[in-house]
């Protein structure tokens, strides 16, 4: 059985799950109101088994809900959703999990004729129902290599090259013209699990450049020379930052950044 430890306060009681040593969870009922808060601990999950796993939870309850549920619609307006159906074609199930998820970004919710069940999500996730009276949400995956190629082709898409056209008379063309050129020694090139997001000119001669790690593991961490992407210029000073370009305490950083797929 699920350890479980209940703790009574003025407020709210508590009621604390430990699942399984990586998944823990508190559940908060909230004295005169009609909503619960649901605080889930998730991670790291194991993989040494060589299963890969989604870590779902599931609420359910006797209502009718016929197939019917709502979800946000980018956190604005909710949007009627029914399970096995699209509203513009004859739909064929060949996925009957996966072809009802959609992305819950506030909230999602069920109904019947005497009840609603609501969820509200602190954080973009994955929601459905599978069952009519329940509801589930993915709190965490770990699938292994599979979104590794789309994240690979997804860089080529998002950041195509921008080509660049002007008129030339022979003169400003002898003048300018360029024959070969790149904003990065010729001699290196990123490897396959870093993409460039950001090399931009600050004032007072800074620079600011922002690499991503495209894949959880964090063995395909690489650390690689700074002077690479500046070809002829050694910079003065470096300073770590956080992906928003904020500078912080250098042992701030170091201790989050140690968590790459967060």
């Amino acid at each position: 059985m699920t350890p479980i430890k209940v703790l009574n306060g003025p407020i709210y009681d508590e009621v604390h799950q430990k699942i399984n040593p990586w998944i823990y969870q508190i559940t908060r009922v909230f004295k005169n109101k009609d909503h619960a808060e649901v605080e889930f601990t998730v991670g790291p999950i194991p993989v040494d088994d060589g299963v890969r796993k989604e870590i779902v939870t599931q609420i359910t309850t006797t209502m009718k809900s016929n197939k019917t549920f709502y979800i946000d619609s980018n956190g604005r307006d909710f949007l009627q959703r029914i399970r096995d159906y699209r509203e513009d074609w004859d739909l064929e199930v060949n996925q009957p999990i996966a072809g009802n998820y959609y992305p819950v970004n506030l909230g999602i919710y069920l109904k019947d004729e005497t009840s609603e069940l609501s969820l509200l999500v602190d954080r973009s996730v994955g929601g459905s129902n599978i069952i009519d009276g329940q509801l589930e949400l993915v709190l965490h995956s770990q699938i292994g290599e599979g979104a590794k190629w789309r994240r690979s082709y997804g860089q080529e898409i998002y950041s195509p090259l921008l080509l660049a056209f002007t008129e030339q008379d022979e003169k400003t063309r002898t003048n300018f013209q360029v024959s070969t050129f790149s904003g990065m020694d010729s001699s290196y090139s990123l490897p396959d699990n870093v993409a460039l997001l950001t090399l931009q000119e600050l004032e007072d001669g800074k620079i600011l450049l922002r690499l991503a790690n495209l894949y959880e593991n964090p063995k395909t961490v690489t650390n690689k020379k700074i002077t690479y992407f500046f070809p002829g210029f050694t910079p003065n000073v470096k300073t770590g930052c956080t992906t928003g370009a904020q500078v912080v305490n250098p042992m701030v950083f170091n201790k989050r950044n140690q968590h790459p797929s967060v």
